[in-house]
């Protein structure tokens, strides 16, 4: 079972190309990414440090085009066991590629499991940080995304773009 989500001590905003997206953690470990549209806590004032700092840097770095890899330390207690396999696996997809949920199934160690692959990218807290928009269908074709799949083909536009630079 899947423990809740702790309350962070941090919590900024960073500007993208599409809206501002909120960073919540502490100075350990990234708690939370929220999408331009989702409900998120107020941003806190004060000094950042650690995990938050890095994740609104490494964010904004994304947004500008000039990070294809992030770093920052994700809460190692969120999730499932099994969610957790998946978001591993999905932060091994290379910058500007996709893969299948058959893929991301089978490279997790639980091959046949596409559609729990799905229900794990659905709860992914860090969306971009783990890239689940890089997932599509076994047809290649563009399917769900928490953000829209509008939303989803941009990104994968813009990285593929970024990347032939």
């Amino acid at each position: 079972m899947a423990r809740p989500l702790p309350t962070p001590t941090m919590i900024r905003r960073v500007r993208s190309h599409a809206g501002w997206w909120t960073v919540a953690g502490d100075a350990n470990s990234l708690q939370r990414v929220y999408l331009p549209h989702e409900s998120a806590p107020a941003a806190i004032r004060g000094s950042v440090s650690g995990a938050t700092e890095a994740a609104v840097s490494q964010l904004a770095e994304y947004f500008s085009g000039n990070r294809r890899t992030f770093t920052v330390t994700l809460d190692p207690l969120i999730g499932t066991e099994f969610q957790r396999d998946v978001w591993v696996t999905l932060r091994a997809i290379p910058f500007g590629e996709t893969r299948t949920y058959g893929d991301v199934a089978v490279q997790s160690g639980h091959p046949g499991a596409q559609r729990a692959v799905g229900q794990a990218n659905g709860a992914n807290p860090w969306p971009i940080i783990v890239p689940c928009h890089r997932v599509v269908g076994g047809d290649g074709k563009l399917t769900g995304y928490r953000w829209g799949v509008q939303r989803k083909k941009q990104l994968l536009e813009r990285e593929r773009a970024a990347k032939s630079r």
